[in-house]
């Protein structure tokens, strides 16, 4: 069942201009949640919906994870808050951040993007389009600890000086927790803190010069890192493909891409078994699926 692509849609909902007030505070709650399910199960092969659910209770879908022991893990950037769902379940396990209250201390998001768990239970939240910071927490909902400074798009930045950390993956056995830092065109890989948790968030891995583009989606098989990048219009147009980099070193592997050209992919996942891939764009709203070899 883990490897039946799953995909956290929007409906009829755009995120546009009008989406939000300068405090980053949702406009259009009078609306109400979107009233399809937006959580649906397709099978790998056909493409068909298998399972749906989550109508009635999203306003403005953004990430989402299925862990180790079948857990959903979703994020609003509308209602600033992360949830849990067990297996078959449609009722929140967890639910952290105020509902439609951004803020930086401990108890809010603002917009958070992505979340990566560990088989422990342990997660990590991706507070990605205000605060650029990575929080880690207990399988509880504990806050442990956080990293990620704001980054400039004027100067370089550090490597934990974030502009909108945006995708998420967990390399559990290498104890490496990798971030796709959007706005600085990178991938960066920390220490994930399960082994030593006073090591939590030494910098270990950054992509290379090669890598370039606006890292939107990052997934992770064995010691080799995937990510889709979207347009960037800087020094030149860079069009949006597909990177393959080395987790031990950053390095760039391969690049690729759909046969007609991948358009605005916005997220990727990848089976247990590192064979397929999955990636999903946002207008064209579509998923494309990638055998590798």
């Amino acid at each position: 069942m883990f490897d039946r692509p799953v995909v956290f849609h929007r409906g009829p909902v755009t995120w546009d201009s009008t989406s939000f007030d300068i405090s980053h505070r949702y406009r259009k709650i009078a609306d109400g949640p979107i009233d399809v399910d937006t959580i649906v199960t397709l099978d790998p092969v056909t493409g068909d919906v298998l399972k749906s659910w989550g109508s009635g209770l999203f306003y403005m879908p953004h990430g989402l994870t299925v862990d180790v022991n079948g857990n959903t893990w979703v994020t609003d950037v509308a209602l600033h808050q992360i949830f849990k769902f067990k297996p078959n379940s449609t009722k929140p396990a967890l639910i952290l951040g105020r509902r439609f209250s951004p803020g930086s201390d401990e108890n809010h998001f603002c917009k958070p993007t992505s979340i990566a768990v560990a088989s422990t239970g342990t997660f990590y939240v991706a507070d990605g389009y205000c605060n650029n910071r990575i929080m880690m927490y207990s399988s509880g909902g504990t806050l442990i600890g956080q990293i990620g400074r704001q980054g400039s798009q004027l100067f370089p930045n550090m490597v934990d000086q974030f502009l909108i950390p945006h995708g998420l993956v967990l390399i559990e056995d290498q104890d490496k927790l990798c971030v796709a830092d959007r706005e600085n065109s990178r991938i960066s890989c920390f220490n994930a803190g399960l082994k030593e948790l006073e090591r939590f968030g030494e910098p270990l891995v950054v992509s290379d010069t090669k890598f370039s583009g606006r890292p939107y989606g990052i997934t992770a098989h064995g010691a080799r890192i995937f990510t889709v990048t979207g347009s960037s219009f800087g020094w030149g147009i860079q069009r949006p493909k597909g990177y393959t980099l080395s987790a031990e070193n950053g390095k760039v592997i391969d690049t690729w891409n759909s046969l007609n050209g991948l358009k605005n992919p916005h997220d990727i996942a990848i089976s247990s078994d590192g064979n397929t891939l999955y990636v999903a764009e946002i207008g064209p709203n579509i998923l494309t699926k990638f055998d590798l070899e």
